[in-house]
Parts: C-alpha cells; structure tokens; sequence
C-alpha cells in the first residue's frame, strides 16, 4: 500500500480523543488530511507551502501579538526573523530547543496588563533534527510584554517554537534519512519533519545522514559514513538533475566496501527528491569512488538494499473451521493438521510456525514447511508468532515478556524497558528490516521500540508510543518499511482500518465500502494488499473498496 497519505494533523484526532474521551477516527467518512509522502524509495508527492507570516500591527492589542507570533512560527527562514519582530529590543528567544505541536484553537488570553498565556492541547514534539514524537497533555506558555511608542511587543517567553498541527501539515516536507541494518544489508528509513526552503531539502536530508541517527533509533542501525564526515557547502541540483554531495576529507579513508553502503545511504535518501536523477559524490571536491561505486551513480542505483522489497513468497495463510488454508498461497504440508491455530511462515517460505491450544494453555510449533512441527514454547496464553528477516519467531507471553525461538529450539527472553514491562502484550509484529518491534499493550496503545542484538542477547529499547489507548487497536502488520496497518475502534465500537507512520505523525483511514464493522485483525506486506478480518471473515482491499475473499480468519502474509 504505497502513496497512502500522511498527516500531522491527524495526531489532532489521537489529542482530541484523550482530552474528550471521543474516537480518534470519524463517525462516517475517510481521513485525508495534509500532504501525502512517498513510500519507502519513491518521490515526494506535493511538498511544503512556503508561508510569508505578517509582521506586527501598529495597533494591535495584546491578545493579537500574541496571536499573531503563533502564526509567524509558520517561517523559520533566517532564524524565525519574521517571528523576531514581535519581539522587544533585548528580548532572549532561544527557538532552536525543538517544536511543540498543538491543536488548534489554542486559548489566548490576557491575565493582566502585561501578560498573556496560551492553552493549547498538546499533540506531540519535533526534535532539533526533525524527528517526531507523539507527547500528549496541556502546553501552558506565559508571556510577558512591554510597551513602547504605542505599540505592544514580547518582552519575556520560553524557550522553544510552537506550531499548530494544521500550520504543520502545509510548511513541514515529511521526507526519510536512510541509515543501515546491522548486517548492513538494507536501508533503514528514520522519518523526519524538514522545511525545504532553507537550506534546501537535499542538502537538510544530508546534513542529518551525517549527523546520525535519532537516539530512538540508534541502538539497531548503523551508519557507513565515518564519524566527524561533514557536508563541504550545500547539495546543489544541476539542471539535468545530478545533486552534488561533497564531502570532508575523511570520506577518503573508508573501504570499497563501506563506500558501497554509504553510497546506497545516500542516494535512497536522495531519490525522494523528485528533480533529483543522479548523485556524484565528492571529497573534497575530488571525485569519491571505487570499483563497485563509481562517482557518478543513478538515482535508482542500490536496489539491492531496497526495505521493502516484496516478499518471494506470495499469498496469505488463514483458518477455516481449525485448518489452515490459503488465499493465493499454497499452504505447506506442516500446517496441514487439524487444531492449529495463527500460522506464520518466514520471508523466504523456508519456516513455519502455529499455534496449538491444548487444556492447559497454548503450544508454539516451529518447523520447516515439510515437517514435522515441534513444540517450542508452553504458556498459559500466547500471542500470534510474528516470524524476523532472520527467520526467528517473536512471541509473547505472559505480561510484558517476549521470546525469541529458532527453528533448532533456542529459546532466548528479551530484555525489555521499564515502560514495556509488565504490561499485557496482546500482539506483536517484527519490521521487514528487523530493527522495530511493534507491540499493541493493555487496552488497545500501539507502541514502536527498537531491536537491539549484542553479543548474543536480544533486547529492545526506545519504546515510543504511535496510537494511545483511545484508539483501542486490536491487530497490527507492518505495510512497509515505516508503516503500519491497525484496527482501531471509534466511540459506537465501530473498528475501523487505518495505516499510520511509525512515530504516529501520520495516519490515514482505509475504511471503504465492503468492510464489515468487527474486524480486529489485519494483515499486510509490500506488494500485497491489505486484508482485514473479523469473525466471519476476511476482507481484501482493492482501490477504495473492500471485498470479501474467503471465510477464513487470522490472516498473515510471509515474513
């Protein structure tokens, strides 16, 4: 499901439904809000508005400065020169600490002759480097001001920029910065928030390719680019579309080898630009080049490192009436036998894996596709098994403890954060890629935390959360490299489809004729359509419409 669009303002709808307790999805009709962003590899669609805020009124009362110094954060060319205006002689304004996203409208209001507040619901924050964060609650900014000659400025504020979800949406380009799997064998796409109109998008996306990747991130990617490589000047774009990257004298000392992935970095992360058609890459203004990575590189050069490449092993696996069966698949012989309950299969068809429930509890089975199953796990209750790009199972069971199981029979814990432990797990689904976990806890939050492998221990770290409980997600699938489907459920229990950004910045409703109201599990892989089912079962979507393509539940595509 490539090209679904993004939004900020949708995180508008998880803000309303925590303050109001009402759904996050609409009663009736589709979201569509904001600018729609390419999916991993492709182009931007659209691109930010370039706003000019006004500046100042000579007349204008407290209320309206202040109103209308929300409204200049729209431009932050030249160091929010415009926003500055607003500003008395001497004023201290440090806005480079991050964004604050709210909800609009926010409530300004004069609380005595030299001050002003500002209320506002929180929707979530923008990092320094353009990451995104879901952080919900209550903004409360004071402002003090000072009059001279007539006229009323800012005399005192926080730290900080403010910007509300719908100015968000039309300024801010949601672009990717590509970074490396620990094998270095695929990209990593890390969402970002840019404004391309200063220094320009290419030369922000390189900046934060060197930089680094967000501490959310950082502990399961690696980057190529060696540390302290700076970009020479800007990444200009020539007329026949080649961009230019020049870099420090250090980019000389890598190998062929990391020349390669650096290489592959930059030029996924450049290939979203839609006038960009080539890459030359430079040290030092010299050209930068080996055998296997020539200066001069396509910009569909590197596909090999593709995050979302389409799964080789096509088709769904389902239950009917206890037996797994297939919609487009052939459903191999170990999953043959009656009582078997969530089938799996790894991204390259080779393992499988199922459910058996037995008085006691629940079984896992792991075995090749001929047979025979082996039961690998016991527990009183199991979530579905969600199989890694490594072909190891993912499971969870009791509350807050996830397993890690081999088609040998290992059996490894992960050690998991504070904020993940000891709460229920109620399903789990592993990132093509294998660096992200998405995990749905308690009464319905979905939360993304990083995979981490070292030395032979899993762990997973940077939990975050991307739809709060409001929503009440009942199932999940990983639709591309950074996004997720979900089933959510609005305030008269109607559950909904929706695919959302992996930092919850984005979301868009999949809903559409031909879905029925109870579906809770859903099923997707790139190059696959989504499938949705529920208890009568399962539903395949095609353009904007639903249909019904077989009485089995519990979908689950490869991988």
């Amino acid at each position: 499901m490539r090209g679904r669009s993004r939004a900020l303002a949708v995180v508008l709808l998880a803000a309303s439904a925590i303050v109001s307790g009402c759904a996050g999805v609409p009663d009736s009709g589709g979201v569509h809000l904001g600018e729609p962003v390419a999916a991993a590899g492709q182009s931007l669609v659209g691109g930010a508005i370039r706003e000019v805020p006004a500046l100042p009124q000579p007349a204008a009362t407290p209320v309206q400065l202040i109103a209308g110094f929300l409204g200049a954060m729209v431009d932050s060319d030249s160091g929010y020169a415009v926003a500055r205006s607003y500003l008395a002689h001497g004023t201290v304004w440090n806005a480079t600490t991050g964004i604050t996203v709210y909800a609009n409208p926010p409530a300004i209001t004069r609380v005595g002759r030299h001050e002003v507040t500002v209320r506002a619901r929180q929707l979530g924050r923008i990092a320094t480097n353009g990451t995104y964060r879901v952080e919900t609650g209550t903004i409360d900014r004071h402002f003090s001001l000072s009059r001279r000659t007539g006229e009323w400025r800012i005399a005192g504020l926080d730290a900080g920029a403010l910007l509300s979800a719908d100015d968000a949406g039309r300024v801010l380009q949601p672009a990717s910065i590509y970074f490396l799997t620990p094998s270095g064998r695929r990209v990593v796409p890390e969402p970002v928030l840019t404004s391309p109109a200063e220094p320009g998008l290419a030369t922000t996306l390189m900046r934060g390719l060197l930089a680094g990747p967000d501490p959310m991130l950082a502990p399961g990617v690696r980057t190529a680019a060696p540390r302290g490589t700076l970009l020479v000047g800007n990444v200009p774009i020539s007329a026949d579309g080649v961009a230019e990257v020049d870099l420090t004298a250090g980019a000389r000392q890598i190998t062929p080898a990391q020349l390669v992935r650096l290489s592959a970095q930059i030029v996924w992360t450049l290939r979203q630009i839609p006038a960009v058609t080539a890459v030359r890459l430079l040290a030092n203004g010299a050209p930068l080049a080996s055998s296997d990575a020539p200066s001069l590189q396509s910009i569909g050069a590197w596909s090999q490192f593709d995050p979302s490449a389409p799964t080789t092993t096509p088709g769904a696996l389902l239950v009917r009436d206890g037996d797994v069966t297939g919609f487009e698949a052939v459903v191999p012989a170990a999953l043959r036998a009656a009582g078997l309950l969530a089938p799996a299969r790894s991204a390259d068809g080779a393992i499988v894996a199922a459910l058996r429930r037995t008085r006691s509890g629940e079984q896992l089975l792991v075995g090749g596709t001929e047979g025979p199953l082996r039961v690998r796990l016991r527990a009183p209750a199991l979530t579905a098994p969600a199989f890694g790009p490594d072909g190891r199972v993912l499971i969870a069971t009791a509350p807050g403890t996830v397993h890690s199981v081999g088609l040998t029979g290992r059996l490894r814990r992960l050690s998991l954060p504070a904020a993940l432990k000891g709460r229920r797990i109620s399903s789990l689904a592993v990132s093509r890629d294998g660096t992200r976990l998405a995990l749905i806890l308690g009464a319905g939050e979905l939360w993304v935390a990083t995979i981490v492998e070292q030395h032979g221990a899993i762990s997973v770290t940077e939990p975050r959360i991307v739809l709060p409980a409001t929503f009440r997600v009942a199932g999940v699938a990983w639709s591309d490299a950074d996004r997720l489907v979900a089933t959510v459920a609005d305030r008269d229990h109607t559950r909904h489809v929706v695919e959302v950004g992996v930092d919850g910045y984005a979301m868009s409703d999949l809903t559409g004729p031909g879905l029925p109201s109870d579906v809770d599990e859903v099923a997707a892989a790139p190059g696959q359509p989504v499938l949705a089912s529920g208890p009568t079962g399962t539903w395949r979507l095609g353009g904007r419409r639903w249909e019904r393509v077989s009485p089995g539940v519990s979908p689950s595509y490869a991988g």
